[in-house]
């Protein structure tokens, strides 16, 4: 911090340079007190007013399912027409999000196809009756 203050006390030969560290001290500066009023708020707000974040997830630019997935959804999950409007658009991000980063491969000759492929994402929201598999309690 003293060596930034030394920089200022003689006149710069380029001011240029001077200014432009002024700026990235001022930006970093702004960014981190931005951070910690939007912690306080948020901490505020879940201890007194809410009980629950200010938002759960947040996408700038959000991807979606084919049309055989949104039929998929739409008609066999109850828990997904249950959600809102908004929420069924999260909802449908992050199962592309997790398609998209997971690869599927069979074993003992099994193979994967489509079907298999949509709905193993969406297995834990299947009755027991529908898998086969008995949920944890």
């Amino acid at each position: 911090m003293i060596n930034v203050l030394f920089l200022f006390q003689n006149p710069p030969e380029n001011p240029a340079i001077s200014n432009t560290i002024l700026i990235v001290i001022i930006t970093l500066g702004i960014i981190i007190i931005g951070i910690g009023l939007f912690k306080f708020i948020e901490g505020f707000y879940v201890d007194f007013i809410a009980k629950k974040p200010l938002f759960r997830h947040f996408y700038l630019f959000t991807k979606d399912l084919n049309i055989f997935q949104k039929q998929v959804l739409e008609n066999d999950f109850k828990f997904y027409k249950r959600l809102d409007i908004k929420q069924q658009k999260y909802f449908r991000h992050r199962i592309f999000k997790f398609l998209s980063q997971v690869e599927f491969t069979g074993k003992e000759g099994l193979v994967i196809d489509d079907e298999k492929k949509y709905l193993w994402p969406l297995r834990p929201l299947c009755s027991p009756l529908v898998t086969g598999i008995m949920p944890l309690t």
